[in-house]
């Protein structure tokens, strides 16, 4: 009994330690952290609207020629941002060293970001690599375009009942989708996707053509007032008939 009650003290002991050691780490993580940067103006959690202004102090060794890099990215790693924080004093000291950015961006599809702070590494060694990562929250924007789908009532009635795929029986369909930095793309991707018509929409005449398979959206360039899209289709699915070219 006595040697089960000393192994049990023992072990509690070790654990004990154990605990008290991941501790300390984490402190000296946090302490670190508060020497390199403070009075920063956002906290972890903070709900940030586009656009504004970061303004803190951090290590004058985090900079170079007047700079560090700044990004946020969404949940899914996914790059929002890239920009620099600038001095707004000597940097070529030792302490720290006021600084501010000025962030502009479109909102993410994600509610859950990361402003990521890094230390200005010339080297490019990832071993060199230091970052600060404070998770932000955003509000979840939308905007409202207008997806074409064929109504086969519109074309019977341009003519006298009949189906000759008239391009004027291409209707708008108003949807929302999230104001990101590619509203172009995310609306494409939702035709392609062949998003549900609702039961109103197809009792009104209504079709869709897709998803069709293997049909995919290879690039896409705006220039100019020019949207340019490549389309990849290995399957032949956007041709046929002189009738569905048409509404295609």
């Amino acid at each position: 009994m006595e040697k089960t009650r000393n192994l049990l003290i023992f072990a509690f002991s070790i654990i004990f330690i154990l605990l008290m050691a991941l501790k300390s780490n984490f402190l000296l993580k946090n302490k670190k952290d508060a020497l390199l940067i403070k009075n920063l103006n956002i906290k972890n959690n903070d709900l940030l609207k586009t656009p504004f202004n970061l303004k803190g102090e951090i290590s004058s060794s985090w900079f170079f020629e007047i700079d560090f890099p700044i990004k946020i990215v969404d949940e899914n790693n996914e790059i929002l941002i890239e920009t620099y924080a600038q001095a707004l004093e000597n940097w070529q000291t030792i302490g720290l060293v006021p600084f501010e950015a000025k962030i502009d961006f479109f909102y993410p599809k994600t509610e859950k970001s990361f402003l990521i702070i890094e230390k200005n590494n010339l080297s490019g060694l990832k071993e060199l690599t230091e970052e600060i990562k404070i998770p932000v929250k955003f509000e979840i924007k939308k905007t409202k375009v207008k997806l074409f789908h064929y109504n086969e009532n519109v074309d019977k009635q341009l003519n006298k009942g009949s189906i000759n795929c008239q391009p004027e029986a291409v209707l708008a369909i108003e949807r929302e989708v999230l104001l990101t930095h590619s509203p172009s793309k995310d609306t494409l991707s939702l035709l392609l996707k062949g998003e549900e018509l609702t039961e109103k929409e197809k009792s009104m005449g209504f079709k869709t053509e897709f998803p069709l398979t293997g049909l995919v959206l290879k690039d896409l360039n705006l220039k100019d007032g020019l949207l340019k899209l490549i389309f990849e289709d290995p399957l032949n699915k956007t041709v046929g008939g002189s009738c569905r070219i048409k509404i295609l």
